[in-house]
């Protein structure tokens, strides 16, 4: 085990003993856990802003003013986000190989190993459940 340096070597106080207790039985992240991190760079939070057309109607249409207008333009922004989120976790699913090879591409969240294979397709699942939902029982009426 290594020792602490002590205050005469680095000019500090050592740290209390309950802070180094603590330390040492701190919940450590499982090894093959994604980090939140590499879940949100999978979902390219970036590409959303494209989804903002969503509001467009409501902008133009002169409702801006009105909640019930609002809420289900955020609602239909959310299912746009969550639905091209859950393809793109699809495409890097299916292009992981090719995107290893990839200059830029091998420093997506799955091809680096960030996130693996497995918690992808769980994360999509999950997106892909969240829009099915968000369309049946959030009663958007989106295609008609």
């Amino acid at each position: 085990m290594e020792r602490l340096p002590s205050p005469e070597n680095t000019g500090t106080p050592d740290p209390p003993v309950s802070a180094i207790k603590h330390a040492r039985h701190a919940p450590q992240p499982h090894a093959n856990a994604p980090r939140f991190r590499g879940l949100v760079r999978l979902a390219r939070p970036h590409q959303w802003t494209k989804n903002l057309l969503c509001f467009a109607g409501v902008f133009f249409s002169g409702h801006i003013g009105e909640l019930p207008s609002v809420l289900r333009a955020f609602l239909t922004f959310l299912v746009f986000c969550a639905a091209s989120s859950s393809v793109y976790v699809l495409n890097d699913l299916l292009d992981k190989d090719r995107d290893q090879n990839h200059p830029r591409k091998r420093l997506r969240p799955i091809p680096a190993g960030e996130v693996s294979p497995f918690h992808a397709r769980i994360f999509g699942g999950v997106l892909g459940a969240a829009v099915y939902f968000l369309v049946l029982y959030g009663n958007l009426n989106l295609f008609g």
